[in-house]
């Protein structure tokens, strides 16, 4: 994925050494050439368990310092934010805040009781 691809470059910019990882091998972020490494670790929303123990194996392997996932991946890792952060440091809120700004309706009642304007969903029939 471009944004992806993009997080890499920034942060190999800042002189951090980048590792990728993915649950498939043809991701565009897996093949830069800024990237001291990457990995392709099972699915997370079909092998979740598979996915956390191969999370944890690279972090200790390699001394991975911070996890930053970019995608939906950050869902599984955030209900296990407490055991993650035993190796590593997590860049993710716990999942009950993701949660609450991912679900349009807990966001539009959140944006309300901030005061902040939020623009009005519109339903589109036949599209």
């Amino acid at each position: 994925m471009p944004f992806a691809l993009g997080m890499v470059r920034m942060l190999a910019a800042e002189g951090c050494e980048v590792y990728a990882g993915d649950d498939h091998m043809l991701s565009a972020g897996n093949h830069s050439k800024y990237l001291a490494g990457h990995f392709v670790y099972p699915p997370a929303r079909s092998d979740t368990v598979g996915f956390l123990a191969e999370l944890e194996r690279i972090v200790g392997e390699y001394e991975i310092d911070v996890i930053i996932p970019a995608f939906e991946e950050v869902f599984y890792i955030s209900t296990q934010i407490e055991r993650l952060s035993r190796v590593t440091k997590i860049f993710a809120s716990p999942f009950a805040t993701l949660a609450r700004l991912h679900h349009k309706g807990a966001f539009a009642r959140l944006v309300k009781h901030l005061g902040l304007p939020i623009a009005e969903s519109v339903e589109r029939h036949g599209v």
